[in-house]
């Protein structure tokens, strides 16, 4: 039988692009003083 991954260990380079995507976005509004525009996003 083969070792089953945990589900844990999968999902954790996911979650770890989606926060590093997040800070990027958060670093760019405050360096550039901006308000973040949620309708803009819809469209992608």
């Amino acid at each position: 039988k083969r070792k089953r991954q945990s589900q844990t260990t999968s999902t954790k380079p996911h979650t770890i692009a989606s926060i590093h995507r997040l800070i990027r976005t958060m670093y760019y509004l405050i360096m550039h003083n901006k308000l973040y525009d949620y309708a803009s996003t819809q469209n992608r």
